[in-house]
């Protein structure tokens, strides 16, 4: 059985921006616009790229919606 890689093609810096945002997206039930979902992911990239990107989102998703006004 062939596996699908959804991101090939893209450099490990996309790839990882990519899978962020959407984790993200599933995480926060699609709450969040991509915009913002992608500008969080570029920001986080130098401190998570070492990091699986689906456990980055689930993270932030934790520690967004403690911030007032956000979560």
């Amino acid at each position: 059985m062939a596996v699908i890689k959804f991101n090939a093609g893209l450099s490990a810096q996309d790839a990882w921006i990519n899978e962020f945002g959407h984790a993200y997206y599933e995480v926060c039930n699609g709450r969040a616009d991509y915009e913002f979902i992608y500008a969080l992911a570029e920001d986080l990239l130098p401190i998570g790229r070492s990091i699986d990107p689906r456990k980055v989102a689930e993270l932030i998703s934790i520690a967004l919606s403690c911030m007032p006004g956000i979560g």
